[in-house]
């Protein structure tokens, strides 16, 4: 029977293969996205500020997620009781 974690790791694997299909698709659309953006500069602007405030948005889940585990890490066992003091 499989288990939670097998379930996981499934998922880790699709989401690693989305990954590199997603990067492998985006090389291959690079040229003609430049060529475009090339041609539109009031786009490009408009990509480079939503590229800076998706970067952003990365960085601050990025730190998020570090502070959780710092809090997780450094909080003490649980102990398995009624938790009413």
């Amino acid at each position: 029977m499989p288990t939670d974690f097998d379930f996981w790791h499934i998922e880790q694997m699709i989401g690693a293969l989305a990954d590199d299909e997603r990067q492998r698709l985006a090389a291959l659309a690079a040229p003609l996205r430049d060529r475009l953006l090339a041609e539109r500069p009031a786009d490009a602007r408009v990509l480079r500020r939503e590229q800076g405030a998706a970067a952003r948005a990365q960085a601050e889940d990025a730190a998020m997620e570090d502070h959780v585990r710092r809090v997780v890490d450094a909080a003490p066992p649980l102990t398995g009781g009624s938790g009413r003091g």
